[in-house]
């Protein structure tokens, strides 16, 4: 239960491209903080969920936390729950989906929000009506939705390369971002094709998502092709916020999606003016899920956030 002489709390986030780890003590004062990859999964199995979740344990060797909180972006909950509980069988454990609402509204005091859009590798937006029920929209996964999220923006611009690969669209140059995939192919012969449709679906999620950065940069030197796609995901993402916002709401941006940078951001909220001009978007650098997780687990150990924990939280 302690690290040294202090009790520490175990607080986590997990989407599809990483986990941020934070051992904090009651207080609110950070221990420690790592980052390690995504363990959030569409089904059990998919990724070697319980290792990832030991090596992150080894790393804080005899430091066993007083609770641990686990917000996680995926449905493969039971997978991370048993997980958790083989590293640390007797410890109070929640595992809970991010996109439910229930870690936002234990913080929504701190947060002056009705809604908020949650947008990384995936994408998922709720609401709060003030008749206590709530709204969401998107959370469908990448298959069927995640439009405009990271992994979106990265599907989008593989699928844009590959019309241009066939001379059907024009793909500016996104051509750049696959070098890996297509050095020492001939695109013109069908060998060539299907080396290069091999190489492009050995593409992980996580890859997906680590394009949206590069579209960014090339759209901010003008690429038409990478503008097109940067501009549908700011308008997916206003749409969400329409979708949830009650009458003249206060919209949450949250997530590595919105750090694309204050472009981006322009955009959205663009975007957002031309649906619901009576709602307005709501950004600040400091907050995170992981920031929220660290305040929640904090919470269920019966001990009151009061601004001078929240504070110290934000500011780790």
């Amino acid at each position: 239960m302690k690290c040294g002489n202090e009790i520490v709390m175990l607080a986590a986030d997990s989407g599809g491209t990483k986990t941020e780890w934070r051992w904090l003590t009651p207080a609110g004062e950070t221990v420690r903080k790592k980052v390690s990859p995504g363990v959030a999964a569409l089904h059990s199995g998919m990724l070697p969920v319980a290792e990832m979740i030991r090596k992150t344990a080894a790393d804080m060797p005899g430091v066993v936390p007083a609770e641990i909180y686990f917000s996680l972006g995926g449905p493969n909950v039971d997978e991370v729950v048993n997980a958790l509980k083989k590293v640390w069988p007797d410890v109070p454990l929640t595992v809970e989906r991010e996109a439910s609402g229930d870690l936002i509204e234990s913080c929504r005091h701190f947060l002056h929000c009705e809604a908020v859009v949650m947008g990384g590798t995936g994408v998922t937006a709720m609401g709060f009506p003030p008749d206590g029920t709530r709204k969401f929209a998107e959370g469908w996964g990448p298959l069927y939705g995640d439009l405009g999220s990271g992994g979106g923006i990265g599907l989008k611009t593989v699928q844009t390369f590959l019309r241009g690969v066939d001379g059907t669209a024009e793909a500016g140059r996104l051509a750049e971002l696959f070098r890996n995939q297509t050095e020492g192919l001939n695109l013109t012969v069908f060998p060539g094709r299907m080396e290069l449709k091999e190489r492009i679906n050995a593409l992980t999620r996580r890859d997906l998502a680590a394009l949206a950065p590069q579209v960014m940069a090339l759209a901010m030197q003008k690429d038409a092709a990478a503008e097109k796609i940067i501009d549908e995901s700011a308008e997916h993402m206003a749409g969400l916020a329409a979708a949830v916002a009650p009458q003249k709401g206060t919209i949450l941006m949250l997530g590595g999606l919105f750090k694309l940078g204050e472009i981006y951001r322009q955009k959205c909220d663009k975007a957002l003016h031309r649906v619901r001009p009576d709602c307005r978007w709501l950004w600040n650098e400091r907050f995170s899920i992981g920031a929220f997780a660290a305040a929640k687990v904090l919470m269920q150990h019966k001990i009151e956030v009061n601004e001078s924990i929240w504070r110290k939280i934000l500011d780790e």
